[in-house]
């Protein structure tokens, strides 16, 4: 089954208002820090070998960052469509999946992020995470090839 990139990527447009943590209400603790148009903070954590990721290195593509944990069964579901989305979509869209785990944690998980096509980095410190005003799991941000949210 071939899947195509734009009606993955209208699913996930679709989905966002409907998941938690991207409640509109200003009332609601769980109002996304980040509004349409802001540009994004520029850390995305670290990989296993220790090379460090931004935003600005995927400048001219579309970016998808989620924030995650192995221990999140909504994150590990979205971990694999994510997979497939970057599978069908090649070089046209790029994904970082930045793990909120001690960096043991995420370095125990080694076998099964290799087998990811996305880019998965660490932030155990969680400085990215509350950079980018993560308040529950999974947390997901669409930056365009603009460079904005």
């Amino acid at each position: 089954m071939k899947i195509h990139l734009a009606r993955l990527l209208m699913l996930f447009t679709a989905l966002l208002p409907t998941l938690p943590g991207t409640a509109w209400s200003e009332t609601n603790p769980y109002v996304p820090k980040l509004k349409a148009g802001d540009s994004p903070p520029t850390g995305l954590g670290t990989a296993l070998d220790g090379t460090a990721f931004t935003t600005t290195q995927f400048a001219g593509k579309v970016l998808v960052v989620t924030f995650w944990a192995s221990w999140c069964g909504p994150c590990r579901k979205e971990l694999v469509m994510l997979d497939g989305l970057k599978n069908a979509a090649k070089d046209r869209v790029e994904i970082v999946a930045v793990n909120i785990e001690s960096r043991e944690t995420f370095r125990n998980m080694r076998r099964s992020l290799a087998q990811l096509a996305v880019t998965t980095t660490n932030d155990a410190a969680k400085e990215h995470a509350d950079a980018y005003g993560v308040r529950g799991i999974p947390h997901m941000v669409l930056i365009g090839k603009d460079g904005k949210v």
